[in-house]
């Protein structure tokens, strides 16, 4: 039950992501330093893996919850009132148009980039912290301490991984973050001494937030007529791999009777997506 609980809020991550088709709508230039920059809101994550240990504490689980629910209305509020669409030019496109790329296999390869990126990102929000308090010992505000420095760690780099896109284009960006994501994890499921850890770790989340911001300069490369369709649909997999990973990982850890087996479901989601984007073809040549 207590894994649910920690795992539901993240599911409702998937239902922001409508907002990229604004950003891409308004700054078509140097799209991914705009997509990073706006990708950076995934620093909230931060504030959950520090202040919901402190919530716990003082309010118990039901009250922690209701103040998330009350921030998540506000936010609601706010984005209705203070965000308006661009306006369109030519006619709008039909829901036809908008829901095509559902049948081209290059959105669901980008959905597997996003799930290897920012679902492993936000799962690790989770592993990362029950593994520094069952494997190492460490207190609870101590790691989620660390735990925060992760996510905003991997959430800042978001920046300069869409700004490497644009400089060098997303796809090979995103290769190497990927192999670099596979390369920092590896060691860490040998059980390392801690520092150790927390050092690859810490590498990890530079290497994941790159791979996110290259994911979402990528697609409008391939989608430039869907970025918000394609988007949406890519990250609600994101935010889908952030909620199903922990359970993977809870069941991993179960099964093998090792605190770092929780991760394993983590590694194998980075594999899969490096294995896509080596056999996808680049750009609309994949069409």
């Amino acid at each position: 039950m207590a894994v649910w609980l920690k795992a539901a809020p993240i599911l409702t991550g998937s239902l922001l992501r409508a907002p990229i088709g604004v950003v891409t709508d308004r700054l078509g230039a140097r799209q991914g330093v705009a997509l990073g920059i706006f990708g950076f809101g995934t620093a909230g994550t931060a504030f959950s893996t520090l202040l919901m240990p402190l919530l716990l504490e003082q309010l118990g689980w039901r009250d922690s919850f209701r103040v998330y629910a009350v921030l998540l209305a506000a936010s609601a509020v706010a984005y209705w009132f203070g965000v308006r669409d661009v306006e369109r030019q030519g006619v709008s496109p039909s829901l036809k148009s908008l829901l095509s790329p559902i049948l081209d296999r290059r959105t669901w390869a980008f959905g597997i980039y996003y799930m290897a990126t920012f679902g492993v990102f936000v799962a690790g929000a989770l592993c990362f912290g029950d593994l520094y308090i069952e494997r190492y010992g460490v207190g609870m505000k101590t790691a989620g301490i660390m735990a925060t420095s992760f996510t905003l760690t991997a959430a800042a780099s978001r920046v300069p991984g869409g700004s490497l896109s644009d400089k060098f284009g997303a796809r090979p960006v995103l290769g190497i973050s990927l192999l670099l994501t596979a390369l920092f994890m590896a060691p860490v499921l040998l059980t390392l001494p801690l520092w150790p850890t927390v050092t690859l770790i810490f590498l990890s989340a530079i290497a994941m937030g790159i791979g996110m911001g290259a994911t979402y300069k990528y697609i409008p490369e391939c989608f430039p007529e869907n970025v918000g369709a394609v988007g949406g649909l890519v990250g609600a997999m994101g935010g889908v791999a952030g909620f199903f990973l922990p359970l993977l990982g809870s069941v991993s850890k179960s099964t093998f009777g090792s605190q770092v087996a929780e991760l394993f479901p983590l590694f194998a989601m980075i594999l899969c997506a490096v294995l896509v984007l080596v056999l996808s073809k680049p750009r609309r040549e994949a069409a």
